[in-house]
């Protein structure tokens, strides 16, 4: 199970356009895990692989500095697709003062294996951000990706030639929101890059959404 872990598919990452000015390396699953047993050795086995009853802990530490990474990169929100059907604990409610820096909603400390798939290794975090009108329309299409609906109007607009994103919704999705998103789909996804990309762009309102692609251009 937990060499499974260790195995992850690694998915795309690329930068964010023009979010950092600065560059920042992205935190390295391997090297923080011999970090981390250098400092436990103890808590590690004889090839330096975290034993089984502090793998949750270390996962929750990776994860803080992944999420200072993405926070780094202009991200505002990160959200577990664990805890949009698991009972997961909030910032101010039922957490104060967490070390999460644009996390509120997250899992126990003992769930961490879980949220990131466990065993089946098929589930992750979305980071996100606002976009403005001019991010919105630089970096996004109006190409609807598959499985998702547009409104008739809106499918009407496009049909006379709106090509803005930002137009769509304030003319027909006034209560949505616009947002840059990045999906990392294994906690250790950061160490490679590959041709794929998670990158999105979607209209939002409550738990409701429509899943864009970004312009070639932006890729």
């Amino acid at each position: 199970m937990l060499k499974g872990l260790l195995c992850f598919i690694c998915l795309a990452f690329f930068a964010l356009p023009a979010i950092a000015e600065v560059e920042k390396t992205p935190p390295n699953f391997s090297l923080y895990m011999e970090k981390f047993c250098a400092s436990r050795p103890y808590d590690c086995t004889d090839n330096k692989i975290i034993t089984p009853h502090l793998l949750n802990t270390f996962l929750y530490e990776f994860y803080l500095e992944v999420e200072t990474f993405f926070s780094y990169q202009g991200f505002e929100k990160a959200e577990f697709e664990y805890c949009a059907s698991t009972d997961c604990l909030e910032e101010g409610i039922s957490v104060k003062n967490s070390k999460y820096k644009i996390t509120q909603i997250f899992p126990r400390k003992r769930e961490y294996y879980r949220a990131f798939g466990g065993v089946n290794r098929n589930s992750g975090v979305h980071f996100s951000k606002a976009l403005t009108e001019e991010e919105a329309n630089s970096w996004c299409s109006i190409q609807v990706r598959a499985g998702n609906n547009l409104s008739s109007r809106a499918r009407r607009a496009i049909q006379k030639g709106e090509m803005s994103l930002w137009n769509l919704k304030t003319k027909h999705y006034k209560k949505h929101s616009l947002a840059y998103v990045r999906y990392l789909p294994q906690i250790n996804a950061l160490d490679h890059k590959s041709d794929t990309t998670e990158d999105q762009c979607w209209l939002r309102y409550k738990n409701k959404k429509i899943i864009f692609e970004l312009k070639e251009t932006s890729r």
